[in-house]
C-alpha cells in the first residue's frame, strides 16, 4: 500500500521487510522482534525528535504486515 496522510500524519503499511525475512530464514525470528521494538524508534529520534512514531508491527497483531504513523503535529 502506498504511505497517506491520516489527520496530519504519515502512515504507512510495509508488507516486505528484508530484516524479517533474512531473521526467519536464520532460525533467528526474535531477533527480528528486538529490533522492531527499538531500531526505527532511535533512527528516528536522531533523525527528527520532534516526530513520534507508532508502530504496530507483525509480531504484535499477527498480520503480514507492519504499520507506521509518524505523529507530526500533536
Amino acid at each position: 500500500a502506498r504511505p497517506r496522510l491520516e489527520n496530519g500524519d504519515l502512515v504507512a503499511e510495509v508488507g516486505y521487510c528484508a530484516f524479517h525475512r533474512a531473521a526467519q530464514e536464520w532460525g533467528l525470528g526474535d531477533f527480528s522482534k528486538i529490533y522492531c521494538k527499538y531500531a526505527d524508534f532511535a533512527i528516528l529520534r536522531g533523525y527528527n525528535p520532534l516526530i513520534r512514531l507508532e508502530l504496530a508491527t507483525r509480531h504484535e497483531t499477527g498480520r503480514e504486515h507492519c504499520v507506521f504513523r509518524y505523529r507530526i503535529k500533536e
